[in-house]
């Protein structure tokens, strides 16, 4: 599959729900990815985080989320937040990514083949960094980042992590 800023009618695969349950409301399936449009990244998955609020999405739950989300069903199939890979293609309106350049950040549908973002949702990956470990930061990390910022923590300061084997804590 090709995917630069010129390219029209590709599809890719993508995890996808159409209604509120368990994993039993997933499936894969083709969807069409449309040219980049504006300031619109193409990003090749090479690895997708998974946080808890990827669950809230498929199950619905708690129910406040259905405001945003959708009431009955959700108003977009697909899933996925945050994402490591490789930029595919760039809209006319994007000057700091190119083709090729490894990014991590948050996208829509991030699982799938390829995730559409905005630029400035989207940081460059060094090289020596693991996508897998990379796709946990944008959520997880963040997360992680701000709680020990506003408890202070310094080094040699003693900390309890709750819930330390989830993204959250094995960050921390």
């Amino acid at each position: 599959m090709s995917t630069t800023r010129t390219t029209t009618g590709t599809t890719v695969r993508a995890v996808v729900r159409d209604r509120y349950a368990g994993p039993d409301a997933l499936r894969v399936t083709e969807r069409e990815l449309p040219p980049p449009t504006g300031d619109e990244v193409h990003v090749r998955v090479a690895a997708a985080g998974v946080a808890m609020g990827d669950w809230h999405l498929v199950t619905g739950l708690p129910s406040v989320m259905r405001l945003v989300t959708g009431l009955r069903a959700p108003r977009e199939p697909g899933l996925g937040l945050d994402l490591a890979g490789t930029v595919s293609a760039v809209g006319p309106d994007v000057a700091d990514l190119r083709p090729g350049d490894r990014v991590l950040g948050c996208g829509r549908a991030a699982f799938a083949e390829v995730a559409v973002t905005r630029a400035r949702r989207l940081a460059t990956l060094p090289a020596h960094v693991p996508s897998t470990t990379a796709a946990a930061v944008p959520t997880s990390g963040t997360t992680a980042l701000h709680a020990l910022r506003a408890g202070r923590v310094r080094a040699g300061s003693r900390v309890l992590v709750l819930g330390a084997g989830g993204g959250v804590g094995t960050l921390a």
